[in-house]
C-alpha cells in the first residue's frame, strides 16, 4: 500500500454543518440552543479550536451570532435548506485549502483528535475521501474531502440527489472506525436528546 505525502494541517479547513431547519426542534437552530450553559456550537468550538486553525461556519440563519465566534460564515446558493450537501459545496467554494473536514454543530462531544484520525485514515489508505463509521454505522456529515470532488458534488446536486451517503459511496470514500469514541456522535436531533447530553457536558466539564 501507498502512503501519501503527509497532510500539513494548514492545508484541511473545517467546516461546521449548520444550516439545518432544526424541523426536530421545533424550528430551533441546534447550534445555538444552549446546553449545560451555553449554546452548543461553543462546546464544540472548544473542542476544535486546538485540532485546526481554520474553520468555517455553514449557516442559513442567525449568521450574526454565528459571525460573532470569529470566524466566516458561509450560506448555500439556494436557499431553501437543501441539506448537508449544499453547506459541504458551499464550504468547497469558500475554503483555500484543498481538504474540508466537516463535521455537525449539533456534535458539542467531539472527539480531541478528531481531526488528526480523519487524516491519518486518508494517508494511511492512500485516499482522497473518508467517512466516520460508529460500530460499522456510517456517520456520513463526518467526513474528510478533497476539493478534486467538489465537480463530482455539483453534478450530484444538480441531479436532484441530496443523500451525503449516497454521494460519499458514488466516490469511493472510505470508512474510518470510531466505534472507541461513541460519543463524538451524541447529538441534538430533538429536545429529549437535550437533558442526556446536557449531563454528559456537565459530567466532563
Amino acid at each position: 500500500m501507498t502512503t501519501r505525502h503527509s497532510i500539513p494541517d494548514t492545508d484541511i479547513c473545517a467546516l461546521i454543518l449548520a444550516g439545518g431547519r432544526g424541523s426536530r426542534l421545533g424550528g430551533q437552530d441546534k447550534g445555538l440552543v444552549t446546553v449545560a450553559g451555553r449554546p452548543v456550537i461553543e462546546h464544540l468550538l472548544e473542542r476544535l479550536r486546538p485540532q485546526l486553525e481554520t474553520i468555517l461556519v455553514s449557516a442559513n440563519r442567525n449568521h450574526a451570532r454565528y459571525a460573532a465566534y470569529g470566524y466566516p460564515v458561509i450560506k448555500d446558493l439556494n436557499p431553501d435548506f437543501p441539506g448537508p450537501l449544499a453547506g459541504i459545496a458551499a464550504g468547497f467554494d469558500a475554503c483555500r485549502s484543498d481538504w474540508l473536514l466537516c463535521l455537525p454543530v449539533d456534535a458539542p462531544l467531539l472527539d480531541a483528535h478528531y481531526a488528526q484520525r480523519m487524516k491519518a485514515a486518508v494517508q494511511d489508505c492512500d485516499t482522497d475521501a473518508v467517512l466516520a463509521t460508529l460500530n460499522g454505522r456510517p456517520e456520513p456529515v463526518f467526513c474528510l474531502l478533497h476539493r478534486r470532488h467538489q465537480p463530482a458534488l455539483l453534478d450530484y446536486l444538480a441531479g436532484g440527489k441530496r443523500a451525503v451517503q449516497g454521494w460519499l459511496q458514488e466516490i469511493g470514500a472510505q470508512a474510518v472506525d470510531f466505534s472507541d469514541c461513541p460519543e463524538q456522535f451524541i447529538n441534538l436531533n430533538a429536545e429529549q436528546d437535550q437533558p442526556g447530553l446536557e449531563a454528559r457536558l456537565q459530567q466532563q466539564g
